[in-house]
């Protein structure tokens, strides 16, 4: 008689060989296989939904057809769809937590990028490292001439030479410059109305027409 014969029949209808030593309780007729691939099969088909192999061993416990192969790229893949959509490569170890797409590449250039579209908007090189904390375009560079441009717009409307220093500070276009001759200026129009030279230097404080004294 068989050692696992099938109760009630006493006839040997259970067959005993391995591979059917964990069948159905149900049957009784061998329908689970202990093969290595199916040792973890579906607790309701019974059919090895779920082989384990390396790739598949962290499936989809809903579907068990191995949708996040655990492969290094895809250790960190969306925990909703489980395709792998964020790779975990340098460039885009700060991927977006929205799209995992890697729209924020980390190289030295964009370390500062936009926190909002993570494209790059503000290059960190040394010319624009003031740049507009609003349109990150580098309105402003900092060079010698420029950094006391406009705190407005960035244009540099305002060059630090020697001679416009004390430009207007409505304007910045440098209606009184700081020659010998213009500086004691006219401090409304700053256009030198009353030149410093030996005969002028006491002309009308009102119109500045450069009077001058009457020699004999």
């Amino acid at each position: 008689m068989a050692r696992h014969a099938g109760p009630g029949a006493n006839s040997g209808g259970g067959p005993a060989f391995p591979v059917g030593r964990h069948a159905s309780p149900h049957i009784n007729s061998g329908s689970g296989p202990d093969d290595r691939v199916n040792r973890h099969a579906s607790p309701h088909t019974k059919t090895g939904s779920r082989p384990d192999d390396h790739a598949d061993r962290h499936a989809s416990p809903h579907t068990k057809t191995g949708s996040r192969p655990d492969d290094h790229a895809d250790r960190h893949a969306s925990p909703h769809t489980k395709t792998g959509s964020r790779p975990d490569d340098h460039a885009d170890r700060h991927a977006s937590p929205h799209t995992k797409t890697g729209s924020r590449p980390d190289d030295h250039v964009n370390r500062h990028a936009s926190p909002h579209t993570k494209t790059g908007s503000r290059p960190d090189d040394h010319v624009n490292r003031h740049a507009s904390p609003h349109t990150k375009t580098g309105s402003r560079p900092d060079d010698h001439v420029n950094r006391h441009a406009s705190p407005h717009t960035k244009t540099g409307s305002r060059p630090d030479d020697h001679v416009n220093r004390h430009a207007s500070p409505h304007t910045k276009t440098g209606s009184r410059p700081d020659d010998h001759v213009n500086r004691h200026a006219s401090p409304h129009t700053k256009t030198g109305s009353r030149p410093d030279d030996h005969v002028n230097r006491h002309a009308s404080p009102h119109t500045k027409p450069a009077a001058g004294r009457t020699t004999t």
